[in-house]
């Protein structure tokens, strides 16, 4: 699983906060508000809504968008 943080507009005061699945690339959430992963995953059952893999909340990567 991967959280990427972006800050595509300068305005915006907070990150938007996109979560992908790492097998399939699938984004299962796209959000403003920073929420704990286990409150994202369990809507989905910690699965996958494309491939099905289970996914482990303790088990990700954090990619963050610096802009200049």
């Amino acid at each position: 699983m991967i959280i990427y943080l972006n800050r595509n507009n300068r305005n915006m005061s907070c990150p938007i906060i996109e979560i992908y699945c790492d097998a399939c690339g699938n984004k299962l959430k796209h959000m403003i508000t920073v929420k704990p992963i286990k409150d994202v995953l369990r809507v989905t059952k910690y699965r996958c809504t494309s491939c099905g893999i289970g996914l482990n909340p303790s088990d990700f990567t954090i990619e963050l968008e610096k802009i200049a």
